[in-house]
């Protein structure tokens, strides 16, 4: 079975030759019996094989990283030719140049597509985070035949159709840190001192009156409950005056105490 060249339809000839290599002799060379072993006849040729193309990718205006989106696209047989099942391949790109990019997905075709007919597709993919290092536009590009399981002859140069994203959202991990300054305590507080001794000894109690009958006067009585709590404050009192009187400056944020002087 004869194989026709890789070339563009067009008009051409059909020929055959008889003995090419003059083993059998048929008159002296350049005799009519040697020029007469070529036939041919003219016909039209067609170039009758598939054309995969990528006419349209369509993403979201706007996708997150590590968020999964729905992409859209259409492939298209611009050939002669049904095509049969193939595989494609959804690239992230952070130009429109092939290569060095990111691969987000490869989908099985399962279906010719018959001369001159297209197939609209959608897939879920993927922009992982460590892919991309800030928020900005981007490009997602979809790859037709990319196994080449599809014979295109000259025409497996173009399956690729870029498509810029319009957004991809950086949402990777932010880490900060910060460092708070350290604060002195105002000199009005770090230096403090008592103005004066406070008092280390309990006031002395009041005198009760008595009435006409010799008893306490109810103005001036204490239950026994009351006098009890005035003692325990009056000691606690005492007790905090003596440790302040005593007390050396507290030292500030940031300074040991032998810098207290």
């Amino acid at each position: 079975m004869p194989t026709l060249p890789v070339r563009d339809s067009s008009d051409a000839l059909i020929y055959v030759v008889v003995d090419p290599a003059n083993q059998v002799f048929e008159d002296n060379p350049g005799g009519p019996a040697e020029t007469n072993n070529t036939t041919s006849v003219p016909t039209r040729f067609e170039y009758r094989v598939p054309d995969l193309q990528v006419q349209s990718v369509t993403p979201p205006t706007e996708v997150d990283s590590d968020t999964q989106f729905a992409l859209q696209w259409t492939t298209i047989n611009t050939g002669l030719r049904a095509s049969n099942p193939m595989w494609e391949r959804v690239f992230f790109s952070t130009d429109n140049q092939v290569g060095g990019d990111v691969l987000l997905g490869e989908f099985l075709l399962n279906q010719p597509i018959a001369a001159g007919e297209s197939i609209n597709r959608v897939q879920n993919v993927t922009i992982p985070t460590n892919s991309i290092s800030a928020t900005g536009d981007y490009f997602v590009y979809v790859q037709t035949d990319a196994f080449s399981n599809v014979n295109e002859g000259a025409n497996e140069n173009n399956n690729v159709t870029f498509s810029p994203s319009g957004y991809a959202g950086f949402f990777g991990p932010i880490w900060r840190s910060r460092t708070l300054p350290l604060r002195r305590l105002p000199s009005s507080i770090k230096r403090y001192r008592s103005s004066g001794p406070f008092p280390t000894t309990a006031p002395a109690r009041p005198t009760l009156r008595t009435g006409p009958t010799g008893s306490t006067s109810a103005q001036t009585r204490r239950s026994t409950p009351q006098r009890r709590l005035q003692r325990h404050l009056i000691q606690a009192f005492s007790m905090q005056a003596r440790v302040m009187s005593h007390r050396r400056p507290c030292a500030s944020l940031g300074e040991s105490p032998e810098t207290i002087k």
